[in-house]
Formats: C-alpha cells, structure tokens, sequence
C-alpha cells in the first residue's frame, strides 16, 4: 500500500513524499517467524517478534521484499534558521510502467526518476520473495532505463516490480497469463 505522508518541523517547513506500507499478518506464520537482522537471517518465536522489529530486524528472509534495501539519499533538507530565502526540495518523480502488463512470456519494464543517483528494481511473488534482481546501479537524472523481464516458468498470477531509487519507492503489479 502506498500512501502520501506529509511532515511538518518545527520551523513550519514541510515536505511530502511516497510511503509504501507492507502489512503482514503474522499470526498463521506458526510458532516460528523468519527474520532478518544486520544482513543475517533469524527464526524467532512469534512472541518475540516486535521485540526483533524494535531493534531494527524485518520480516521475512534476509532477500524479501519486505527487508528494506539500503540506499542513500542526496536529498538534503535544510534548516530554515540559516536563511529565510531557501528553496524547499521539490518531491522527485519517480516512474515504472510495464509493457505488456498483463505479460505471457516477456515484458518490458521502463523505469527513471528526476533524480540522479542509486537504484534498485526487483520484481517479487505475492509473499514478498525476490524472484529476479532486474537492476541496480546508478540513474541518471532524467533518463528512461529500460529492462526486458522474461517470465520463464513464473506461474500465473500477480507478481510486485519494485523500484527504489534516493529513498523513494514506486511499486508496479504486474499479471502473468500464460
């Protein structure tokens, strides 16, 4: 699920930007729940589970989708006591689209964000496991990538192409129908 959060300071500065919130029930997940912290897998009883989240584990294998993949932001926010003539930062637009969608055998998927700098897309099943890694390196600011996705023996359904560049977030559901 995605949502627009908007934050203000102190100062009355405000920003707005793309949230995407992963709700996961946990409770047919049994007496143990995979997890991952530091980059390292855990299996924790399902009583001790917002203890792990607390300190920063996510749910799932240490490659789901629901582990958060690290990249830095170049978007720097500013203190509005150094100087009353500073522009805000402008939201960056982030875009994803497939074609075909829905897909039989190949798809193309385009990606580009107005932003410069490191990107990651993945394409996941419906339990947030990555089940192809179709990019990661670095965008350039204004320009469309492209990546062909050959579905191969994927099954029919719905599958979550995922692309997150400069701490931003756009998801995409793409259908397979063989």
């Amino acid at each position: 699920n995605t949502v627009q959060v908007t934050a203000t300071d102190y100062y009355g500065n405000t920003t707005t930007a793309g949230l995407t919130v992963n709700v996961v029930d946990i409770s047919s997940y049994g007496k143990k729940v995979d997890m991952c912290y530091n980059g390292s897998p855990k299996r924790v009883s399902r009583y001790s589970v917002q203890h792990w989240l607390r300190k920063g584990a996510v749910l799932g294998s240490c490659g789901s989708l629901l582990q958060e993949i690290s990249l830095s932001t170049s978007t720097d926010m500013f203190d509005s006591r150094e100087g009353d003539n500073q522009e805000v930062p402008a939201v960056p637009t982030v875009e994803l689209s497939a074609s075909p969608n829905p897909v039989t055998n190949s798809t193309t998927i385009t990606f580009s964000a107005d932003l410069k700098g490191p990107a990651y897309v993945g394409v996941y099943n419906m339990q947030g496991i990555e089940v192809a890694k179709l990019y990661q390196g670095n965008l350039e600011a204004d320009t469309n990538m492209r990546v062909e996705f050959n579905t191969g023996n994927t099954p029919n359904g719905m599958l979550l192409v995922r692309l997150q560049t400069q701490g931003y977030v756009k998801t995409l559901k793409l259908i397979v129908q063989k």
